[in-house]
């Protein structure tokens, strides 16, 4: 937002004044120093950038201090001073980044009233795990003088932690400001930028937070906070014609940082989009995992990172998947950047953020290892090898590769040699098979679900979209390959020792030699020509003769035409039979009041669930009828 209009004309920014340095701010008079869009402006930043924004911010809070005579002025000042002695950004120095950002996180708690300066609960429900807060700032433009700064996320104890294999306690805080950096050296390396929110680790006090969140002995919190950016909400509230729209670029480079980082979390909640659909990418508190993590308790067990990684980002938890822009070659201009990529040089800068951080913050000491960066380096050889192939990989299909082969990737004690032979192996295989992959990833909900159907028919667990990584199906390619064999391959029970290795067997095999592109597209086009035949019965009747009229026109065309027709009328259906199915569940809840309201647009569309929820909600209102609520 700009604030230009309420400085007077003569008052304005000349091009004489935008020669500024951060040092010598004070020169301009006080009106024109309150404004941070001004201060951009003087200082020749762009708003875009984080750092530019904890700069400008931080200069025109402690002028709007000064000008109210605040108590704290000279704190305030100190604070700004900190920021200021960073430089112009983007901040090379990791330490004076990271006291910037601590400063400005102070500033602006000093800048709140006294009955205004606790920290505001993200999720006012959420009373144990992983909890997190916003730090407002004081701002007079805003209806209650508050506006939001940062995300502020403390660190976790085990007892607390969900069951996140390869992270150590307390160790997404950590985790949280090495990907910052590492978005920084990437751009700096690269070009490559994605844009994330600054993010840092700083210490705040347990009193900050509200009281019913405080840890019992008070003290000191090891937390980490992310830059508050606007956004319009998260990338799960697009339907799939606006995810197609999001920019190739965009989603490739976010793709690639994933990727690099081992980012075990991309689902669609840590994505947000502002009004133009670009991404903003948040919450990378589980990246970076430990390959092997051996439990200080122990009557735990040892787990692995490296399994999270193949539950998470070759599957339907990993939302850039659902993105066509993710599946489409990357640009001759990225293609280049990326030969600007130093794994080594990533890794051992990595490695001196890792110990800056710990040694300003003790408790992050041992929450980082040494195989995790260097899983992390070996990952970026995996992009580069991927970029360097011919054909090269589309990041998404990278993303599937590396996960899938996690174990033998990122695991043992290879040399670099042995691994750049064994990743040749492998991108050479995928390489022919990126369309199957796209196929699959992006199919329509009700396509996806029918995928899903027909594999648990045969005894396979898959994992669902939407929900947590499960312990089902996750490769596209094995999913396909499961449906497309003749016969086709069924999973073999009861649980004994037989049929557990011939079960392990069939998976393997299927890895090993996934199908042929020829016989995928057919039993993908089954797969269409099934899901349409489920949905065409939840539409109204009108609707239904409309669409049934359409799929048979479709249905008398070449087979490949066909594909690709049955994909934009699945799309089409799945949106309409949501918006109707929703709609009618909608109106029974608005006849009578019902706390617990089934969140039916947030599942997989099937007749089941539809007329469960229906039957759900028509029983309660027979119940309120009856005086039952």
């Amino acid at each position: 937002m700009s604030y230009t209009a309420d400085i007077p004309a003569n008052e304005k920014l000349s091009l004489k004044e935008g020669s500024l340095k951060p040092k010598n701010i004070d020169k301009l008079p006080p009106s024109q120093r309150k404004w941070s869009d001004n201060v951009l402006r003087v200082l020749k930043l762009p708003s875009k950038g984080s750092q530019s924004r904890i700069l400008a911010g931080s200069i025109s809070m402690t002028e709007q201090m000064r000008q109210d005579k605040h108590p704290q002025l000279q704190r305030a000042e100190q604070l700004c001073k900190t920021v200021v002695d960073a430089g112009t950004p983007p901040w090379k120095d990791t330490r004076k980044a990271m006291l910037a950002g601590a400063a400005k996180v102070e500033l602006d708690l000093l800048s709140l009233p006294s009955d205004k300066c606790e920290l505001e609960q993200l999720d006012p429900e959420n009373k144990g795990v992983n909890q997190a807060f916003w730090i407002n700032r004081k701002d007079s433009t805003a209806t209650d003088g508050l506006a939001r700064s940062f995300l502020c996320k403390p660190a976790t104890e085990r007892p607390k932690m969900g069951a996140i294999e390869g992270l150590p306690s307390g160790g997404e805080v950590a985790r949280e400001a090495l990907s910052g950096r590492a978005a920084q050296l990437l751009a700096k390396q690269t070009g490559i930028d994605i844009g994330m929110p600054e993010t840092h680790v700083v210490s705040i006090g347990s009193d900050k937070l509200p009281k019913d969140a405080r840890p019992q002995g008070g003290g000191n919190l090891t937390c980490s906070v992310q830059e508050a950016r606007e956004n319009s909400g998260a990338l799960k509230k697009l339907g799939s014609l606006a995810q197609a729209t999001v920019s190739a670029d965009q989603a490739a480079s976010l793709a690639i940082f994933d990727t690099i980082t081992l980012n075990t979390d991309r689902h669609s909640g840590n994505i947000l989009v502002d009004g133009q659909n670009n991404l903003i990418p948040i919450d990378h508190g589980a990246s970076m995992l430990e390959p092997e993590l051996k439990d200080p308790d122990p009557n735990e067990p040892t787990t692995s990172g490296i399994n999270r990684l193949q539950k998470t980002m070759a599957g339907p938890h990993n939302a850039l998947l659902r993105l066509p822009g993710a599946h489409a070659p990357m640009s001759p201009k990225m293609l280049k950047s990326l030969k600007s990529l130093d794994p080594n040089a990533f890794a051992k800068q990595m490695a001196k953020d890792r110990d800056d951080i710990a040694s300003d913050h003790p408790d992050m000491k041992g929450t980082v290892s040494d195989d995790a960066i260097d899983a992390s380096r070996r990952s970026a050889m995996f992009v580069k090898l991927c970029a360097a192939n011919k054909p090269p990989l589309s990041p998404a299909t990278m993303q599937v590769a590396l996960s899938t082969n996690a174990k033998d990737l990122l695991q043992g004690d290879q040399t670099d040699k042995d691994f750049t032979k064994l990743a040749k192996g492998i991108i050479a295989k995928y390489a022919s098979r990126q369309g199957i992959i796209k196929d699959v990833c992006t199919a329509s909900d009700g396509e996806y679900a029918e995928l899903a159907a027909q594999a648990k028919a045969l005894g396979w667990t898959v994992d669902s979209r939407n929900s947590a990584p499960e312990n089902g199906i996750v490769d596209p390619l094995m999913l396909v390959t499961i449906l497309a064999r003749t016969p086709q391959v069924t999973y073999k029970k009861p649980p004994n020792k037989a049929n557990r290795e011939a079960n392990a067997q069939a998976i393997t095999d299927m890895q090993a030699n996934p199908i042929d592109p020829t016989a995928a597209a057919g039993a993908l086009l089954k797969v269409k020509k099934a899901a349409v035949a489920k949905l065409l019965p939840l539409l109204p009747d009108a609707a239904k003769a409309q669409n049934a009229n359409q799929l048979r026109t479709i249905l008398g065309r070449p087979a490949a035409d066909q594909m690709h027709d049955l994909s934009r009328l699945l799309d089409s259906l799945t949106v309409n039979v949501r918006t109707y199915q929703t709609g009618q569940l909608t109106a029974l809840k608005n006849e009578y009041v019902m706390e617990s309201f089934v969140r039916f647009t947030e599942q997989e569309i099937s007749q089941a669930d539809f007329v469960t929820a229906q039957a759900s909600l028509t029983k309660a209102k027979q119940d309120a009828s009856n005086g039952v609520y």
